[in-house]
């Protein structure tokens, strides 16, 4: 019994003894708080849908590039919340290259994390694409015309004109596009140099979207 009683107050003794030795361990430095930046963009911030565009950066800090996770999300015009398009656990530098549908929305998030040294903080950052309709415009025989996408059916169309380079542009006329989304419309030819361009209005999806180029006629072979 003598015997029973001992070993087992020995064990208790080492048990209890074990206790304050971890709770009394010195704790870990802690690591120094490292502020983190994004810096970088967007090459475009209006373009014509089904441009390829490229949002592009590099994650920094004092001390180079930190530790941590970024996320790049994008919101498209219309919709109620973000979509998670690009993430990089390695973010020094980061690239998302798409093609544009319609006007977006970017936010760009560093979580950051910790090494021995550093506990890199949390950066962040936006970006906004706006998008025009293709009008699909070229000119042919003194004929103004395209075909708009995404589609546009039986919507205006307007034409502006101006006469000289430097001039302002002034409404000219107003056509509809039909069921396939065509539009065009005739144009005078004139001996003076004078000048076309069209755009379709804005709406939630796309800003006010312009042709891809103006246009000059005049009668004649001369140059304006």
């Amino acid at each position: 019994m003598r015997m029973k009683r001992f070993f087992g107050g020995v064990l208790s003794a080492a048990l209890l003894g074990l206790v304050p030795v971890a709770l009394t361990s010195a704790p870990a430095e802690a690591a120094t708080p490292m502020a983190t930046s994004i810096t970088g963009g967007i090459d475009k911030t209006t373009t014509v849908v089904g441009t390829t565009v490229y949002l592009s950066g590099k994650v920094e800090s004092a001390d180079g590039y930190p530790k941590g996770t970024l996320v790049v999300q994008e919101q498209r015009a219309g919709s109620s919340s973000y979509k998670t398009v690009l993430t990089d656990d390695s973010p020094g530098y980061f690239s998302y290259s798409f093609k544009a549908k319609q006007n977006t929305s970017f936010r760009i998030l560093f979580t950051g994390s910790s090494d021995s040294t550093y506990t890199y903080l949390d950066s962040n950052g936006t970006a906004s694409l706006n998008v025009m309709r293709d009008l699909g415009d070229k000119i042919a025989n003194l004929k103004l015309q395209g075909k708009v996408k995404p589609k546009y059916k039986k919507k205006k169309i307007t034409i502006e004109i101006k006469t000289s380079k430097k001039g302002k542009w002034k409404k000219y006329a107003t056509v509809k596009t039909n069921k396939k989304s065509k539009w065009a419309k005739k144009l005078p030819a004139k001996s003076k140099c004078t000048y076309w361009r069209a755009y379709a209005k804005g709406d939630k999806k796309f800003v006010k979207s312009y042709s891809r180029y103006s246009y000059y006629t005049v009668r004649g072979y001369k140059s304006c």
